[in-house]
């Protein structure tokens, strides 16, 4: 929609007009320089208002204009204008923050779930920003679900006559959700309708994605190359490509998409995992490239993050590298680290028996990090090689620049949690994040807030709605959590809780394989439930598409060893020969062809793809999957496919392609090697360049005080007066959290104990019972002897028994004492330990936490503040029962 005069804002309106008059503008555009204009004005107002009703609206309306403001200068690529947004948003925020203290309000409620709204909370927000059954459209698409039906539903009755919602937001999100479900004509229509300039970018973008539906690629570039957006450009440069492609011309007639920052920024971000809704589009987009193959980095990028999002990675690195081979040099870091996340998916797959891609995500991290030095921007690698390899060097820089979320996953690497929680606490207050809630339900449950910790996964369970993925990584963490105090009941609602992670993923994983393949892991972890486990094999049987994916379920089958499981496996792997196009694809085929017992069919698909032969060169990888099928191959072959592999491994370094992670490349080659055959593993390591024969090891710069040997005279206090700081409340979670798990220990110390005497001294009762001691020799002769004794006789033998059980009875009483003199040190050291965590749990919460302005973080310290009375008293009742095992050790405290 064309922009007003920019003089209309300054007209001569009554205050109430202006303020009237200010948010309709920002009602009736989408320009960017208007909404900056409406926002200034908007916070103008609020500076000068007074506490009270009428500010917190004002502040409601100026809060609205920032998010949208925000967003729409970062899909716009107006960087100085999403800058200058993110200011007056912050600064409203901490408005918001300060006029909190006074009390609640309706208007201050309103403020917040615009807040939550932005800040990816959308059922919190929802909460709040409903009014008598009502939401405002403005706030209405701040609290749905992209691609989920219920957004249709709720934003139609905007679009029935006589409605006609104007806000072009609105228009876009209704749009694409009808383009989503198929509905394009139905789109088409609501463009057609005049609601908004045909020029205007959201409108495109609805223009452009409904021709993508129908296939029509001239018309979506068409529409896309009219838009500045950083996103429509690299959507046109794609579709352009295509079409020419389509019409049998060259990708290169369309002019070379411009690589600046906002661009640029746009390909570092791979997108979220396909919902249902999101795939006939990229069906059309697939069946487009299959048709008409197109030599263009930019599309091959395309397949590669659509693959990476429907969870195909190995196809997804295939394409990744092939976009490599011709981006140019501004594109390279974003598609280097794409394939370097893709990777990282290829290393963890789950699946025994699946091939690991370890070293080659290690490279490709490696790749990247050369690429772009910026620690920032290169944080997630930065951190994830740093924690798997223990290079803590990586992430030795400045981590103020980072994100909150991977600022803590950095600290935590290192070792310092009390910072990590901070950040993962920083995460929250600024974006709903569910790993950060999965960190933080990890943590607090070992510092036994159990409570607290299932509040979290309840928070992830209420707002992840139907994110499959977030719901199961928390789901895999709640597997992980055992109650650390099983007295209060919690392992009962941990038990439910898990039961309703279960259901729900089972209702989202009913159309997609690799959630199904996901579930069925989770569930088989548990040993239990297995009628379900094998309800979801067969299911993932039906949906599998693709060679990945039939592996998959053929590598399950496999190790699942019941003759079903055999012939499911076989139907996999036939349907697998008949996709397979990568020779890796061929010899994954090969090698579970092999462990089927399918041996000639096996040794075929090696001989098609000349593996075996000395003058085919592979790859790391392809060796690696060869040598898997070195049990069915000849003594001959395997020697000369794993000196061949060793000599390409040499080469490779001597050439530098494997940096410094050399050592995993030839520790992966070894270990698969020595499956087989032990002798032939250590010849070829004798053959490997030094550098190959082992990873590097890093020295360890992180801190962790795991042990709580070495006490000295004022331990744990001196412990505690260190690292219990009052600027930090994950610093001060850490503290209680070591002291809660050296209490336990000591304790387990103090109970196990066992005092060192004779076999003579010792009651037969505490005899290890090998049956070969002394006295449990003489117990065997009295009992003997009593069993045999004649009349004459069975007097003296009871006597005798009756003495031996005599002297027990004494035995155990001086074996007691001695237990209990040698419980006295660990004893005494939980007595100090239970005092210090009795005091520190009463600090725990400063002001700021007590405080807390942000409704889920307020939430959160309010859990633990009821949680940390309950765990005084705990530790108050447990400090009894140790000074009363003290007296019984030493006759006083």
């Amino acid at each position: 929609m064309n922009a007003p005069e920019h003089g209309a804002l300054s007209g001569s309106h009554g205050e109430t007009d202006a303020r009237a008059y200010t948010y309709a503008l920002f009602l009736e555009t989408s320009d960017t320089e208007i909404w900056l204009r409406c926002l200034e004005r908007a916070r103008s107002r609020v500076a000068g208002l007074p506490d009270g009703d009428e500010l917190s609206e004002a502040l409601a309306e100026a809060l609205c204009i920032a998010v949208y403001t925000r967003w729409l200068g970062r899909v716009s690529g107006d960087l100085p204008a999403e800058e200058a947004a993110d200011r007056r948003y912050d600064e409203l925020r901490d408005t918001l923050a300060r006029c909190s203290r006074s009390g609640p309000s309706p208007a201050l409620r309103t403020c917040w779930g615009l807040v939550l709204g932005a800040s990816g909370y959308p059922r919190s927000a929802a909460r709040l920003l409903d009014q008598d059954g009502h939401t405002r459209p403005e706030h209405l698409l701040l609290v749905l679900r992209e691609g989920d039906v219920a957004a249709l539903t709720a934003l139609r009755p905007l679009f029935t006559p006589p409605a006609r919602c104007r806000f072009l937001p609105v228009v876009h999100t209704y749009g694409s959700e009808l383009v989503k479900a198929g509905a394009v004509g139905e789109a088409q229509d609501l463009i057609a309708q005049g609601l908004g300039d045909r020029s205007d970018p959201l409108l495109l973008d609805l223009l452009g994605s409904a021709a993508e539906r129908l296939g029509q690629w001239t018309s979506a570039y068409e529409a896309y190359r009219r838009s500045p957006w950083p996103t429509h450009r690299h959507r046109a440069a794609m579709t352009g490509a295509i079409s020419d492609a389509m019409r049998g011309g060259t990708a290169e007639q369309r002019a070379e998409l411009v690589l600046d920052e906002p661009t640029r920024r746009l390909m570092n971000q791979p997108g979220a995992e396909l919902d249902q809704s999101e795939i006939p589009m990229c069906v059309a987009f697939l069946n487009a490239c299959r048709m008409r193959p197109v030599d263009n980095w930019v599309v091959e990028r395309e397949l590669g993050e659509l693959s990476f999002r429907r969870r195909l990675y190995a196809e997804a690195d295939l394409h990744f590298r092939r976009a490599l081979r011709s981006a140019p040099d501004e594109a390279r870091f974003a598609v280097a680290s794409l394939r370097f996340t893709n990777l990282t998916w290829l290393t963890d797959s789950g699946i025994p028996g699946a091939t690991s891609m370890v070293p080659e995500a290690y490279s490709a991290g490696r790749e990247a990090l050369d690429l772009n030095p910026e620690t920032s921007e290169t944080a997630a690698i930065r951190t994830w090689i740093a924690q798997e390899t223990g290079n803590h060097a990586l992430i030795q820089e400045a981590l103020d620049t980072w994100d909150p979320y991977w600022r803590a996953e950095a600290h935590d690497v290192t070792g310092h949690r009390g910072p990590a929680v901070d950040g993962w606490l920083e995460s929250l207050g600024a974006e709903y994040n569910h790993r950060s809630v999965g960190r933080l339900v990890e943590y607090v449950s070992r510092a036994g807030f159990t409570r607290t910790a299932l509040h979290l996964a309840e928070l992830v369970l209420d707002e992840s709605g139907a994110d499959f993925f977030a719901l199961w990584e928390t789901a895999r963490t709640l597997q992980d959590m055992a109650p650390e105090r099983p007295e209060i009941g919690a392992g009962q609602a941990l038990d439910d809780l898990q039961d309703s992670y279960r259901q729900r993923l089972g209702e989202l994983s009913r159309f997609e394989f690799k959630n199904t393949i996901r579930l069925y892991r989770l569930i088989a972890r548990t040993g239990r439930h297995h009628a379900q486990a094998e309800e979801l094999l067969l299911q993932a049987a039906r949906q599998a598409e693709g060679v990945s994916e039939l592996l998959s379920v053929a590598i399950l089958r496999r190790n699942a060893k019941t003759p079903q499981s055999r012939e499911e496996g076989l139907r996999c792997l036939e349907r697998a020969l008949g996709e397979a196009r990568d020779r890796l694809e061929w010899l994954e085929v090969a090698r579970e062809l092999f462990e089927h017992g399918r041996i000639r069919s096996a040794r075929a698909v090696l001989a098609i793809e000349r593996v075996l032969l000395p003058t085919t060169v592979l790859t790391p990888v392809e060796v690696i999957v060869t040598l898997q099928c070195g049990s069915w191959l000849t003594a001959a072959e395997c020697e000369e496919l794993a000196l061949r592999g060793a000599g390409l491994l040499n080469l490779d370094h001597r050439s530098g392609r494997l940096s410094e992670f050399g050592g995993v490349f030839g520790e992966r080659l070894i270990a698969t090697i020595e499956l087989f055959d032990r002798s032939l593993a250590q010849r070829v390591t004798r053959v490997l360049d030094p550098p190959l024969r082992a990873p590097a090891v890093y020295a360890d710069l992180g801190y962790s005080p795991d042990s709580a040997q070495g006490y000295t005279t004022d331990w744990p206090t001196d412990y505690v007066r260190s690292a219990f700081t009052p600027d930090s409340f994950g610093g001060r979670l850490d503290v209680c959290a070591t002291l809660w798990r050296w209490l336990h220990e000591e304790l387990e110390d103090a109970h196990s104990v066992m005092p060192s005497l004779g076999e003579e001294q010792t009651p037969l009762s505490r005899v290890d019972e090998r049956g070969d001691s002394p006295r449990t020799i003489e117990l065997c002769d009295l009992w003997r002897a009593r069993l045999t004794a004649s009349d004459d006789e069975f007097a003296q033998a009871s006597a005798g028994l009756e003495a031996f059980f005599d002297r027990e009875r004494t035995l155990m009483e001086w074996w007691e004492s001695a237990r209990r003199r040698k419980s006295e040190p660990p004893l005494r050291r939980a007595l100090r330990c239970a005092e210090e965590l009795r005091r520190c749990l009463g600090d725990l919460l400063g002001p700021e936490e007590t405080h807390h302005a942000h409704p889920v973080l307020r939430t959160f310290f309010g859990h633990i503040a009821l949680e940390a009375g309950e765990l005084r008293d705990e530790v108050a009742e447990r400090t009894r029962r140790i000074e009363g095992e003290l007296v019984g050790a030493h006759g006083d405290v």
